[in-house]
């Protein structure tokens, strides 16, 4: 069975992978562990809410909120 970027080059035999393609392949990989593991680590905020300043407050409870 031939790889796949060999049949996609319509050749027989098998061509070296270009290195944008391993940069992409590479970028898939870390991208979504590094999101992962962002929310178990530091704040607890991902790499997106980093980004954009969004943080996640808790409302205070009604009781609370009828002593003020």
């Amino acid at each position: 069975m031939r790889p796949v970027y060999a049949l996609a080059s319509g050749s027989t035999q098998a061509a070296p992978v270009s290195p944008w393609i391993w940069a992409l392949t590479v970028a898939a990989y870390v991208l979504p562990i590094v999101y992962a593991v962002s929310l178990f680590f530091g704040e607890g905020r991902t790499p997106y809410d980093r980004i954009t300043g969004t943080k996640v407050t808790r409302r205070p409870e009604r009781s609370e909120e009828s002593s003020s």
